[in-house]
């Protein structure tokens, strides 16, 4: 395998398997602690700039935020990294847990660059209101789509790589798991309703 002369940080989104690949070898908890809790405090500022009205209410909500972000990004990306290492392996894989966990926090490197563009958007916002315009729309959707896109594609890929099975095979790892979450969820829906 060729090693990249690049950063993980910028070759993952141009060479995601190769990207995986080497950290995976190296040591796949390689900046998972810092990516993770970049995930947990991006979208705690997200939220708390949304609800701004004053500085003390601004620190309150980003201090709740900040826990319950923290409680529910760790158990979140955990048990999608069991369900994720479980279906994986059911279909032909053979990829560990720390490594499938690896894939998850790489693959949302793109999402972490959608809540810096969310976070700049709503300071120019408050800053300049007159800026959003119906072009501004358009321009937030598409970044915010393309985003979602290209941590997908970074994730089948990932998957492909750790657990050693076609991008076919990554694909119907990744959607099996999000279906076997979906109807979880409507379970408890429904006998909660």
């Amino acid at each position: 395998m060729n090693k990249t002369n690049l950063s993980p940080l910028i070759s993952i989104w141009f060479k995601p398997r190769r990207t995986i690949a080497e950290i995976v070898q190296r040591n796949s908890s390689y900046m998972v602690n810092f990516l993770t809790s970049t995930l947990v405090v991006l979208p705690a500022i997200r939220v708390s700039l949304s609800d701004f009205s004053n500085f003390f209410n601004f620190i309150s909500s980003l201090f709740l935020n900040l826990i319950f972000g923290a409680i529910s990004v760790l158990i979140g990306l955990y048990l999608w990294g069991l369900l994720l290492t479980f279906v994986g392996q059911k279909i032909g894989g053979e990829g560990i847990y720390e490594d499938v966990v690896a894939v998850i926090v790489w693959s949302i490197l793109p999402l972490l660059f959608l809540e810096l563009f969310y976070i700049v958007a709503t300071i120019a916002i408050r800053v300049f209101p007159g800026i959003a315009g119906k072009g501004y729309i358009f321009v937030y959707r598409g970044i915010t789509s393309l985003m979602i896109l290209w941590s997908l594609f970074i994730g089948v890929n990932g998957l492909s790589e750790v657990h050693k099975i076609s991008l076919g095979k990554s694909f119907w790892c990744l959607f099996a798991s999000f279906a076997i979450v979906a109807a979880f969820l409507y379970l408890i829906r429904s006998l909660a309703f």
